[in-house]
């Protein structure tokens, strides 16, 4: 069944309103009666529906309108994406590139911001809420002409029968392993061997290869190099000193992925362990190159 919007943020507002009647408050997330307010609208660039997995490539354009008067400190922006049944299942507060108290009334300011989704981030769609906040002060904005401290700017529905940007692990990798006691990005993760096959839907144009990972330099020579190849094409390479996860982004030409239904790609380390050869209390005998969060590509 498709996912009813409107039923569900009826539900929320009931919700909401029971929260409120209790006294309950969340910075950056206040009830309607506005307080603080500036003349500024924000708009999101971004897709009205994504696959299942896809990050966000969030576009933000505030536009102070006239009357505008920037404030002395400098405010930061929340952005909140809510679920059908009204929680907040990701986040991703920060301060715009140009300071608030720069704004000038007429003057747009526009940057972008990807935020990547945790493993297991299955829901129909996302609410997208977009203000501004001081510390626990709410500031009123403008939507739809109207002030409100926490506007709902853009809705994205996620297709959970578009799976091609999941990655399909072909050979090369152990079982996934899970750790609840990390933080949600860190929670679950492969270990790939010295070298491993990854199988991805064509995207059938030019895309873009995301990896989060960690390679585990500790326990080598101190460096180690990542090759990322689809055919004989390199995508990519990351050479790291410090056991320290990183998140890379790999441009991929349209014509590297061919013409088949899938793409593999493949990625080889020139470093590997094994913990059992270099910690006497450890029988694990795997080979052990690179740890995987998280890959997605997509266009």
């Amino acid at each position: 069944m498709a996912p009813n919007p409107t039923r569900s943020r009826a539900r929320r507002a009931v919700v909401a309103g029971l929260v409120l009647a209790l006294g309950l408050s969340v910075a950056g997330c206040g009830g309607e009666q506005v307080g603080r307010s500036l003349n500024v609208s924000v708009s999101l660039d971004l897709p009205d529906s994504l696959g299942l997995g896809s990050p966000f490539d969030i576009g933000y354009t505030w536009t102070p309108e006239e009357g505008f008067e920037p404030p002395a400190d400098d405010l930061k922006v929340f952005v909140h994406l809510v679920d059908p049944d009204g929680n907040v299942v990701l986040q991703d507060d920060h301060f715009p590139p140009q300071p608030t108290s720069q704004w000038r009334a007429g003057e747009p300011v526009s940057y972008r911001h990807w935020l990547y989704p945790p493993p297991g981030f299955h829901h129909d769609y996302i609410d997208f809420y977009v203000g501004l906040y001081q510390g626990t002060e709410q500031i009123a904005t403008l939507r739809d002409g109207d002030l409100r401290n926490r506007p709902l700017v853009h809705t994205v529905i996620i297709r959970a029968d578009d799976q091609g940007g999941v990655p399909v692990y072909v050979e090369g990798f152990h079982e996934r392993e899970t750790s609840l006691s990390a933080e949600p990005e860190f929670q679950e993760w492969r270990w790939m061997r010295d070298r491993g096959v990854v199988a991805f839907g064509n995207p059938r144009g030019p895309a873009t290869l995301h990896l989060r990972a960690l390679s585990p330099v500790d326990s080598l020579d101190g460096t180690q190099t990542m090759t990322i190849r689809i055919g004989d094409r390199v995508i990519g390479e990351v050479e790291a000193t410090d056991t320290v996860p990183y998140l890379r982004r790999f441009e991929v030409p349209g014509d590297a992925a061919g013409d088949g239904a899938w793409v593999e790609v493949v990625l080889e380390v020139d470093e590997a362990f094994v913990p059992a050869q270099i910690e006497s209390s450890s029988t694990d005998t795997r080979v052990l190159g690179l740890q995987i969060f998280w890959m997605h590509l997509g266009r």
